[in-house]
């Protein structure tokens, strides 16, 4: 149990599981509910029976709490409610016993807990009019306790020693910045887990953006990038490389008649074999249709070699779709051009296509280069 609970906490630091609403109010009602006995113990010692009763009934209260609001998820209403009983016992603490016993700092952590609570809830991301009402409820009622208290005398406080409330209210000021703490990082927390899920999301765009859905090998547009970029670098250092246009034979009669699902298994067929045929510093791609464009790393005799690996793979492959039982092997015919000095990308396709076209023309199923 141990090792599951310090599994989870080590996710949540490093931004890999949302701090989920129960386990954080969860932690808070246990933690006020201690605090609250805490103080019934305090208290009875120094024979408060008023400050006992309140403090005692407030830790049942957070235990109620939980079972009836954390468990049913209704995190909103929770949250009004603690502030309501955290406002109460602030104020009435400081009536009751003084201002000097620091019930009141209370108040200052409040003000960045609301709007922490209020922007992570789904419900009001954005929404600024909540917490700024928060605030100003809280300002208002910090002045107005200030202010009562100048003309209150506390019926309690000559029961507590001098030292005692020095000594309280340096345990009320390291709980409130243990409050602070606590929610910092809990907010930092929020945003580790917001910019992973954020980056994650963008991988996923980029993948989508970047590979054809049905093959998932790249599409023309990124392609075209990785083209660009492979000119680009035979024009500054002279590397050598070589681009292949390849066919699916005869896929029209395939798709009239098989149908376009099973035409859709041979095009995902075929790509899966020229996958796993390249080498890793080769691309390839779902040109358009049933037309496919390598670009290979080496010359044109490398290229040609790969071309023919590929074509000898897909002629031995057969497709068979589970629901008819029909069978089906293809084959495909590839144009290979190797790169020339001062001929321009799209040149250099074009007389590809132009090597394809003579292989579609003398039989296909063949590696024109």
């Amino acid at each position: 149990m141990f090792e599951t609970f310090k599994n989870e906490i080590n996710k949540i630091a490093k931004g890999s599981r949302k701090i989920d609403d129960e386990l954080k109010y969860s932690f808070l009602i246990a933690l006020l509910a201690v605090i609250h006995l805490f103080f019934s113990v305090f208290y009875f010692y120094f024979n408060i029976l008023i400050l006992v009763i309140y403090n005692l009934a407030s830790s049942i209260f957070y235990y109620t709490l939980y079972k009836f609001f954390v468990k049913k998820k209704k995190f909103f209403q929770l949250m009004n409610i603690m502030l309501v009983e955290i406002l109460f016992f602030a104020s009435s603490s400081t009536l009751l016993l003084g201002w000097d016993f620091g019930y009141m700092i209370y108040f200052l952590t409040l003000v960045p807990v609301m709007f922490y609570l209020l922007f992570t809830n789904p419900r009001f991301y954005g929404n600024l009019k909540l917490p700024l009402a928060y605030s100003v409820l809280i300002c208002v009622m910090f002045i107005l306790v200030k202010e009562m208290s100048y003309y209150i005398v506390p019926p309690y406080g000559q029961y507590i020693p001098e030292s005692t409330v020095s000594v309280m209210y340096i345990f009320n000021s390291f709980l409130v910045f243990l409050f602070e703490a606590f929610f910092s990082l809990l907010f930092v927390f929020e945003i580790l887990h917001m910019q992973n899920a954020l980056k994650a999301q963008n991988t996923r765009l980029d993948i989508l953006a970047n590979l054809d859905p049905l093959t998932k090998l790249f599409n023309r547009r990124s392609m075209e990038q990785h083209l660009n970029h492979t000119m680009d670098m035979a024009k500054s250092s002279g590397t050598v490389f070589s681009v292949i246009i390849a066919d699916i034979d005869d896929f029209k009669k395939v798709n009239d008649t098989y149908g376009h699902d099973f035409g859709d298994r041979v095009l995902s067929n075929v790509a899966s074999i020229m996958k796993s045929q390249m080498r890793d510093e080769d691309y390839v791609c779902r040109w358009g249709g049933e037309e496919f464009l390598l670009l290979i790393s080496a010359n044109k005799e490398i290229a040609k070699s790969v071309g023919e690996r590929i074509r000898c793979e897909i002629e031995k492959s057969v497709v068979t779709d589970p629901f008819t039982s029909i069978s089906l092997s293809v084959t495909m015919t590839f144009g290979v051009m190797g790169y020339i000095p001062g001929y321009s990308m799209e040149k250099l396709i074009a007389l590809a296509d132009e090597n394809l076209y003579k292989g579609k023309k003398n039989g296909k199923n063949q590696v024109v280069a």
